[in-house]
């Protein structure tokens, strides 16, 4: 089985672009029109169609990827890393070459959907954050074309209850608590928490909450308390870590480590690469999977 962290995107629209704006080769100055707006998983959907040459890149090093799989929405693809082995020659002498380790990535580009899904493998990437940042970055770049940014959470969705097991741990309480929540537009997470959607829709900005105890004493925080358990479950949905001071201690903790993990089967992943008679039948299987974390996670 293959074990995935799961990483939210969402797209924002570039309403105006100052005319003293720094002017970037190949990035035009234009807002995002209404059709752009609208159209734009699609638009984001077709960076992997045949012909379309991605640049992915680790440092100033390209990335070598294979598309497995497109259609209904949904891509199957794998990236490798490129790394030195060193191994023991015919000649009793030590030599390198290169090797390639892998891993999937598999994009949930449905309506309303709009999830990143990294496969594990320690042998390419020490965590699933780095080539998650290679990827956003990249496609940042290029739906910047299209009149609007790429973004994501900062960490994979991790389990809600991590807040609440570091609040439970601080037995002093604690001093502070910080949320950052960028702007947001995806309907699954805006369900979450509404009080937050309507200052930032106000403003148009992203939105820092941040909760400080008067001198001496501690933020009364309670698992029942609607409004600050909307923004737990906000931050958890959408990967953005929060922070947290224990009284008594300078350093935060973070809370966003615990990331939530799903399987795959690695034989229906490989599959859906071949001329398969039974290709359907595997998409329709693994639409079940992501089906599935859609039903348990927001």
């Amino acid at each position: 089985m293959a074990q995935f962290d799961i990483y939210t995107y969402q797209f924002q629209r570039i309403l105006k672009c100052s005319q003293t704006e720094i002017e970037f080769e190949g990035i035009p100055k234009s807002e995002c029109t209404d059709e752009q707006w609208e159209n734009r998983q699609k638009l984001f959907g077709k960076l992997f169609k045949p012909g379309v040459k991605l640049e992915f890149k680790a440092g100033r090093s390209p990335l070598i990827y294979e598309i497995v799989y497109d259609d209904y929405d949904i891509i199957v693809m794998r990236i490798a890393n490129e790394k030195i082995k060193f191994i023991n020659g015919a000649d009793f002498k030590p030599k390198t070459i290169m090797d390639y380790p892998w891993c999937y990535v598999v994009f949930d580009n449905r309506d309303g959907i709009q999830r990143m899904l990294i496969s594990r493998n320690k042998k390419a990437w020490e965590r699933t954050d780095i080539p998650a940042r290679i990827f956003y970055r990249t496609f940042d770049k290029l739906m910047v074309k299209q009149g609007m940014h790429f973004s994501s959470g900062d960490r994979p969705i991790y389990p809600k209850h991590e807040f609440w097991d570091v609040i439970k741990s601080a037995h002093q309480g604690v001093n502070r608590v910080l949320f950052k929540f960028p702007p947001t537009n995806l309907g699954r997470l805006l369900n979450l928490a509404d009080n937050i959607d309507a200052i930032r829709h106000e403003t148009g900005a992203a939105i820092n909450v941040d909760m400080i105890a008067p001198k001496g004493g501690v933020v009364n925080l309670q698992q029942d308390m609607v409004q600050t358990d909307a923004m737990v479950s906000l931050g958890a949905a959408a990967g953005h870590e929060v922070k947290v001071w224990p009284k008594g201690v300078r350093t935060p903790q973070t809370v966003g480590k615990q990331s939530v993990t799903v399987e795959i089967l690695d034989s229906l992943l490989n599959r859906l690469g071949e001329k398969d008679m039974f290709n359907s039948e595997i998409i329709e299987k693994l639409i079940v999977e992501l089906n599935r974390i859609k039903t348990l996670y927001a």
